[in-house]
């Protein structure tokens, strides 16, 4: 496994919580924290970028739902960028696209 490196930045108005690595379950209290942290600011878009994943487990699915579904209850927009492989076919069947679109890529995701 890969190990899971988080990050949080400003590109084009929106905040991106991106994701390189596996979201297994022993990441889940670093993904939480981000992802309390990235909420906190109650951002107008939000973009969850899992592009850089490799391999999500379903524990990291259900953190971004819920992300995706605050970020709404807040009032903001949650996109989740992720291209056609494994991590998108996950997605896929959590139907991840009922909460929030998923887009190919962080640039899809600013368009949106």
């Amino acid at each position: 496994m890969q190990r899971l490196t988080i990050t949080i930045d400003e590109r084009d108005g929106a905040t991106v919580l991106a994701l390189v690595g596996d979201a297994a379950l022993e990441h889940a209290d670093e993904l939480e924290r981000a992802a309390s942290r990235a909420l906190g600011a109650r951002p107008a878009r939000l973009i969850v970028d899992l592009t850089g994943v490799s391999f999500i487990g379903s524990l990291g699915v259900g953190i971004i739902i819920a992300v995706c579904v605050q970020t709404q209850k807040q009032r903001g927009r949650a996109v989740v960028a992720c291209p056609p492989g494994n991590a998108h076919e996950v997605l896929a069947r959590c139907r991840l696209d009922a909460v929030a679109p998923i887009v190919a890529s962080v640039d899809d995701a600013i368009a949106a």
